[in-house]
């Protein structure tokens, strides 16, 4: 852990693999990736990449490539 300092935020990248579970249909993959910009334990921005397996759920046909954000505030 670095220590906590507002004027020099880290970026963390990341991968994840992941899957969904609805009941007997809808049962899908995903694959994430992204970056995470951290300003030291108080304001985190994140932005990444997604990528869901196809499926059809209640008769929409749901997946495909995606965009993801998130603002947090850590505390």
């Amino acid at each position: 852990m670095s220590e906590p300092n507002l004027n020099h935020p880290e970026v963390w990248v990341y991968a994840e693999a992941g899957g969904m579970f609805s009941g007997n249909e809808g049962n899908t993959l995903y694959v994430e990736s992204g970056a995470d910009v951290h300003l030291k334990w108080r304001l985190s921005l994140m932005a990444g990449l997604t990528y869901v397996k196809p499926t059809t759920y209640a008769g929409y046909d749901l997946g495909g490539p995606g965009l993801r954000a998130r603002v947090g505030l850590n505390w």
